[in-house]
């Protein structure tokens, strides 16, 4: 296997890693915060007020998975980065996992659950990045007969 096809299975499974537990995540997560609706949640600087830290479960934190709060303003979120290894390198990916709306740190209500793919193949993405190529070639191709039109009138 050449190095960019093990890239792609490396990286194949780290977004099926990182789905797979974005969406056991969710479920942990509402039931943590769902109490917490209508509540400041959030310090200022978007971190987490210490309370609520405490009721969060044990997140994996190791290179091949670690989970994380995403500091933000509007939205309570958590990150998922994978690492798959690919030789002597290291495939990122990362999704994130949004819990709920904030408004001045205050929950203001809980997003739907997470949902990501987690049966991806390497396969699949090689024949799907083929089609796209033809559809872009023909796009371009008859782009090209719009000249000298071009696609909008400005």
């Amino acid at each position: 296997m050449s190095k960019c096809e093990d890239k792609l299975v490396a990286r194949v499974r780290g977004v099926n890693a990182a789905n797979a537990y974005g969406v056991q995540l969710y479920p942990l997560l509402r039931e943590v915060f769902e109490p917490l609706v209508g509540v400041q949640v959030c310090k200022k600087d978007g971190g987490l007020l210490g309370r609520v830290s405490k009721l969060l479960p044990v997140f994996p934190n190791k290179r091949e998975m670690r989970v994380y709060h995403s500091k933000g303003d509007y939205s309570l979120e958590f990150g998922v980065q994978t690492c798959e290894s690919c030789g002597s390198t290291c495939v990122y990916y990362e999704v994130s996992v949004y819990v709920g709306r904030l408004t001045d740190g205050v929950l203001m209500e809980l997003c739907e659950p997470f949902t990501g793919r987690t049966d991806w193949t390497p396969d699949e993405v090689i024949v799907k990045r083929e089609a796209y190529g033809g559809a872009m070639r023909a796009a371009d191709l008859i782009k090209s007969t719009l000249f000298p039109f071009g696609e909008y009138d400005h």
